[in-house]
């Protein structure tokens, strides 16, 4: 278990989280041609606000305000060697009157007016060994982007577009 206090970004030093993060270490005699680190990416809600959020990082309200809904994948920490792949960030924009969490590719939040929170992670351009496909989805119904790893968007959105492929453990 891995125990860190978090600050969201843009809400200075007197909002902090206390977050707790399960662990996964395995040891290999082998090198490792393949990343060694992963992020879960996971999509939360909050019906309040009628936003779906997609990321690696502790959304706030410890449970009380923000449910998890689904794990997308694993996002990998560092750009694999040798591998293509695409650098995803976690933007957020408040134009529609609320709260619009998306993960995009890198350079998106600031040509298309979101603001940048944080890089979230790598995916693969190509299918690999176990990983999975991670679409961007949008709910015109509620005015929210979410990733999924279904091309129907679970039947909650319809499909914008391939981010790339998650790592599946």
């Amino acid at each position: 278990m891995l125990v860190y206090v978090y600050y969201q970004p843009n809400e200075g030093g007197t909002q902090k989280y206390l977050v707790f993060r399960d662990v996964a270490v395995s040891v290999s005699d082998a090198p490792s041609s393949s990343p060694v680190v992963g992020v879960l990416l996971a999509r939360w809600y909050d019906p309040a606000l009628h936003d779906h959020w997609s990321t690696t990082a502790a959304v706030p309200g410890n449970y009380s305000t923000y449910k998890l809904e689904a794990k997308t994948g694993y996002l990998m920490t560092a750009a694999p060697a040798g591998k293509a792949s695409v650098e995803l960030e976690d933007c957020l924009s408040t134009r529609s009157g609320h709260s619009d969490h998306l993960i995009a590719e890198k350079g998106f939040c600031a040509a298309h007016d979101y603001q940048r929170l944080r890089t979230a992670g790598w995916v693969y351009s190509q299918p690999q060994a176990q990983t999975v496909p991670l679409y961007r989805c949008y709910s015109e119904k509620e005015h929210s982007h979410f990733a999924s790893n279904q091309s129907d968007c679970e039947n909650v959105g319809t499909l914008e577009h391939l981010l790339g492929y998650a790592l599946s453990q």
